[in-house]
């Protein structure tokens, strides 16, 4: 008797996700080998971008957009190709704690008079409209994920303030567990590593299974 025959869908539907996970390590490939370094590859730890970016997303950071950093240059960057604009999504090297990378908004750029107050930012006297915010939750951050929250209500209080030259404003989307220019300040341009373009991947830490639907996504 002949084996009964797979149900419909079945296989292409494993298709489909082997297809994804090979193109997502494609791309991770393509990323590591480039000459130059123009792409990294970065990790999401915490919840600071949610619902933009997860923890355990994994991003790929153009690095050339905003002046690649030359290895064993002492500092020195290529030469921009555009400087950082509001809605970026960019990685920078905390400006307390050199060495650490976080990820975060930028919500205003040198120039622009900027007041955050509930969670809530005014630039140039007009309210944001920031439909990727996500608000109503502060304190600490749960076990075994990485301390970046602003749990202090107080902090959630920024200006009103003019951004200096050759500085941006970055907050987390998730406003009640992210540390941002509300704590540090304005930040520095020579600090930010990149912007984010792609989600190449996303692992969900609780029930240990890659996201699917994040795969090849870029964060809007």
């Amino acid at each position: 008797m002949a084996n009964p025959r797979p149900s419909a869908g079945v296989k292409p539907r494993k298709r489909g996700a082997a297809r994804l996970v090979r193109a997502a390590l494609l791309v991770l490939l393509l990323a590591l080998l480039w000459p130059g370094l123009a792409f990294e590859p970065y990790r999401i730890p915490s919840r600071s971008m949610e619902e933009t970016l997860l923890p355990g997303d994994f991003l790929l950071v153009d690095r050339v957009r905003f002046g690649l950093l030359i290895p064993f240059g002492h500092g020195a960057h290529l030469p921009a190709l555009r400087r950082p604009r509001a809605g970026d999504i960019v990685v920078f090297e905390h400006p307390a704690h050199p060495g650490e990378d976080y990820v975060k908004r930028c919500v205003a750029v040198e120039g622009d008079t900027v007041l955050c107050t509930g969670g809530v930012v005014y630039r140039n006297g007009a309210q944001l409209d920031e439909p990727y915010t996500k608000r109503g939750e502060t304190g600490e951050a749960p076990a075994g994920q990485a301390a970046d929250q602003a749990a202090d209500p107080a902090r959630d209080v920024l200006g009103p303030l003019v951004v200096p030259a050759g500085h941006v404003l970055v907050l987390g989307d998730n406003r009640g567990y992210s540390s941002d220019s509300r704590r540090f300040g304005p930040l520095d341009v020579r600090l930010i590593r990149g912007k984010v373009v792609l989600v190449y991947f996303s692992w969900d830490p609780q029930r240990e299974r890659v996201r699917l639907s994040r795969l090849l996504r870029a964060p809007a």
